[in-house]
């Protein structure tokens, strides 16, 4: 059974653009990263077809928005991030 995040801490990490950021970071370099509310770990999702990612609470499966990530960091998919959520 899943837990439901509290939206508050949705949005700290994964809507906030420097939160996304900061997850991507610290996921890419190996290391763990965890919901803020469940303590459950995000999972990558990957659309090969386009080199985007998202971040995925593994607990509550609440998602970042796509995100494309190169040398010079990240970039949104969209211009509102939180449009294309679901």
């Amino acid at each position: 059974m899943s837990t439901r995040c509290p939206a508050a801490e949705q949005r700290r990490l994964l809507d906030d653009p420097e939160g996304i950021k900061a997850a991507w970071a610290g996921f890419k370099n190996g290391g763990v990263v965890t919901c803020p509310s469940t303590g459950a770990q995000l999972s990558l999702a990957v659309d090969g077809a386009s080199g985007s990612y998202r971040l995925v609470c593994s607990g509550c499966g609440f998602p970042s928005p796509w995100f494309n990530a190169g040398p010079a960091g990240i970039s949104f998919r969209d211009n509102d991030p939180r449009s294309s959520r679901f």
